[in-house]
């Protein structure tokens, strides 16, 4: 898949580190939660940055502008 995961996002704006990212998806692996609240909970990102990504990658994902 070519589409940017949002650790990769965050990572690439300086929102996280390469180390938070990796400590991140080692709890996703051991607990099965969403990565917006793993990242959250563990005070990596603020709910309002996560929402702000979020968005981001909704409204470009379903801009009737884009072509299918």
């Amino acid at each position: 898949m070519n589409i940017p995961v949002l650790l990769d996002i965050l990572v690439g704006n300086n929102e996280l580190t390469p180390e938070q990212a990796r400590r991140s998806l080692a709890i996703q692996r051991d607990s099965n939660k969403l990565m917006g609240m793993i990242l959250v909970e563990e005070g990596y990102i603020t709910g309002e940055v996560l929402c702000k990504y979020l968005s981001k990658e909704y409204e470009a994902a379903f801009d009737p502008r884009t072509p299918d």
